[in-house]
């Protein structure tokens, strides 16, 4: 009778677990398995979630036809899409591999954690330039200049800015002892001086450069101008002045400035 009940326990604890539906899933191969989950999963998480309560799906978890489909719609919602994904195509091709596609998507996610910028990156992207306010304030009102694009520039290799087919006269940068990894880099001109500009990585994966008078956005042929600007201009405030802020960026009276609700921009010089 011992016998009996512990088998009847374990029956119990068996399908109560979800065993039966497991073993259900264990007559199909994992190639069809790895088809369902491709509609099932629709992030990281769905496939974490799913592989912990079926553990029969493991294997088949990790094929390309799964990643492949979190890539794309993971990336789809990132800056440098359209890149991104013509780059994995293009190196699936050259080197398959059955998990390709999953160890592509971790990659990706690992790089995205990146603050800096490689020499030949910098060289490749295009910056839509503009300027955190507007030089001149109106009854004591200093206007943002985020909704005025000033030009885009290209960050060519030899130090020199171009703009359109232009090189900006007087104008060049430059990185610290020429490091590779460009945390922040100098921009140079030679009537105004130089300001020093900070890389940062955004949320959505693009690139920026700002200090405390301007601020550039790498373009992505994806989006329009006013796309990418779209999380500051949005969100745009009056700040008061408070009385113990002296102004330093003009020579007019300023009471209050229009600047984004972010504790960053907030913090901007007067």
């Amino acid at each position: 009778m011992p016998c009996v009940y512990s088998c009847i326990q374990a029956a119990k604890e068996f399908l109560s677990s979800g065993g039966l539906d497991q073993a259900g899933l264990a007559l199909l191969s994992d190639d069809s398995l790895a088809c369902i989950l491709s509609y099932l999963a629709t992030s990281k998480e769905d496939i974490d979630e799913i592989c912990t309560a079926l553990p029969i799906v493991e294997n088949a978890a990790k094929q390309n036809i799964v990643w492949k489909q979190l890539c794309e719609r993971r990336w789809k919602e990132k800056w440098g899409y359209k890149k991104r994904w013509e780059r994995a195509l293009e190196n699936f091709t050259i080197q398959p591999d059955e998990h390709y596609w999953m160890n592509t998507y971790n990659n990706e996610e690992e790089d995205a954690k990146r603050t800096y910028l490689t020499r030949d990156e910098l060289s490749k992207l295009t910056f839509n330039w503009r300027s955190w306010f507007n030089p001149r304030p109106q009854n004591g009102l200093l206007l943002t200049g985020l909704r005025r694009s000033l030009l885009n520039v290209v960050f060519c290799d030899d130090g020199q800015l171009l703009s359109g087919t232009s090189f900006i006269r007087d104008s060049e940068w430059k990185t610290k002892d020429d490091d590779d990894n460009i945390t922040y880099l100098s921009l140079i001109d030679q009537r105004c001086g130089s300001a020093q500009v900070h890389v940062i990585r955004l949320r959505n994966w693009g690139w920026e450069l700002r200090d405390d008078y301007q601020i550039l956005r790498a373009v992505d042929e994806e989006a329009t101008l006013d796309e990418l600007w779209e999380d500051l201009i949005s969100n745009i405030i009056v700040q008061e002045r408070p009385e113990w802020v002296e102004v330093t960026r003009t020579h007019f009276e300023v009471n209050c400035r229009e600047v984004p609700d972010d504790e960053d921009c907030k913090a901007l010089k007067w």
